[in-house]
């Protein structure tokens, strides 16, 4: 029944889409999956969001540099991300998932020819890994999450799991995933195994951003989202000549509406029109890719996604792993497993309303408390980083793990 229902719904999406086709490229690359002639891959990876595209692409590198991937995403803008920091290399190529009818799915199968597949978090369609299973691609769920909600639901209604759940192997965060999955029905067979979350792997060399102008101290608002931009200017106000205020958002849309907003307060530029003459008070970023870059800048970051109740917050890793103190609204609920702590070793700051200013004002102006955070990280990024021990896995799938980021 399960299977049955599935079929009309993603038929239906597959036919809205045929409508929206004629307006939204994506909507189009993923009705009709494209590939170079003749081009075959050793290896698929799939990936949705900004952070497990990123991850998709360091662990490529890292664990499989010499085999030819093909890595795949819904959105435009993981496509966006993955274009900017893939480039022309030639064993690594991207491009769109195809929605997943069945046609499409075994096209995209057949035509890229790769023999394993791996997905990255939550991503799974029914189809694609049915057709993967039925020709002998081996499957691998990589860093598995389950939220909450998703796991009552699968409780609820057991039928779904093993359409979901259609893998080999899956490889989870932490124990309490392992757990929630043993108590889940998954396929007979699948292996479950805890191995930490590959997201605290850390990534390779940033290239410098070219850019003056900025005030010595910078400070970042990183993937904020529409409305989190005001609760900032009620709580803390403009940077009055003390800091440059970085500015990115998570959605490019909103950058013609934010640099009308933000010129009301000082002096306002966008990222790719800056030629400075002076010194900026608000600089927006008008491009994908970069928010590591203008991370490494700063003297502290601060996570969007986290300050309105409908939200859940973005990654703290990229930031911590730049050794850089970090600070979020209330509502981030992501990485879980290091906020409690990271906030004990005043690393992380969970902030408030009320609290949001006399944060800001401690990071920027109370230098020996500044100093005291940034002696504390490097053991803390060294605590939690995957060696190569925890993905020693990856030599059995591999013939050997190739990882010199990590365990460092």
């Amino acid at each position: 029944m399960s299977h049955i229902a599935y079929q009309v719904l993603i038929f239906f999406v597959y036919v809205v889409s045929i409508f929206l086709s004629f307006f939204s490229e994506t909507a189009k690359r993923r009705l009709f999956f494209k590939a170079k002639e003749r081009e075959q891959y050793e290896i698929c990876i799939h990936a949705t969001s900004i952070g497990e595209v990123a991850l998709a692409i360091n662990l490529a590198r890292e664990l499989f540099p010499k085999k030819r991937i093909f890595i795949s995403t819904s959105t435009k803008r993981s496509y966006g991300y993955l274009l900017s920091r893939v480039g022309k290399n030639e064993l690594l190529s991207v491009g769109y998932f195809p929605i997943d009818v069945y046609w499409n799915s075994y096209f995209f199968v057949k035509r890229l020819g790769f023999s394993q597949v791996f997905v990255i978090e939550h991503d799974m369609w029914p189809n694609f890994l049915k057709i993967c299973a039925k020709l002998g691609v081996k499957r691998y769920l990589l860093n598995a999450y389950i939220k909450k909600k998703d796991f009552r639901n699968f409780l609820r209604y057991p039928n779904i799991v093993p359409l979901l759940f259609n893998f080999d192997e899956i490889y989870v965060q932490n124990s309490f995933v392992q757990r929630q999955l043993k108590k889940m029905n998954l396929p007979r067979g699948v292996l479950v195994k805890n191995v930490g979350n590959f997201k605290y792997v850390q990534e390779e060399t940033l290239s410098p951003l070219d850019i003056h102008g900025l005030r010595k101290k910078v400070v970042v608002l990183g993937s904020f989202h529409d409305g989190e931009e005001r609760v900032w200017m009620e709580n803390v106000g403009a940077p009055k000549g003390e800091y440059t205020l970085v500015i990115i958002p998570r959605h490019l849309d909103l950058v013609e509406k934010w640099f009308s907003f933000f010129k009301n307060y000082g002096k306002t530029q966008l990222y790719s029109q800056y030629f400075p003459q002076e010194e900026t008070d608000f600089l927006i970023v008008d491009a994908w890719g970069l928010n590591r870059q203008f991370y490494s800048l700063a003297r502290f970051v601060v996570i969007g996604d986290s300050f309105l109740p409908t939200m859940g917050g973005h990654s703290v890793v990229e930031p911590l792993f730049l050794l850089k103190p970090v600070v979020y609204g209330k509502y981030l609920k992501t990485f879980s497993d290091i906020t409690k702590r990271m906030e004990n070793e005043k690393i992380f700051y969970r902030v408030d309303e009320t609290s949001l200013l006399s944060v800001t004002k401690e990071l920027l102006f109370n230098d020996s408390l500044y100093e005291d955070t940034l002696r504390k990280i490097p053991n803390e990024v060294k605590r939690m980083t995957l060696d190569k021990g925890k993905l020693s896995f990856m030599n059995r799938l591999n013939g050997r793990c190739q990882c010199p980021t990590l365990g460092a």
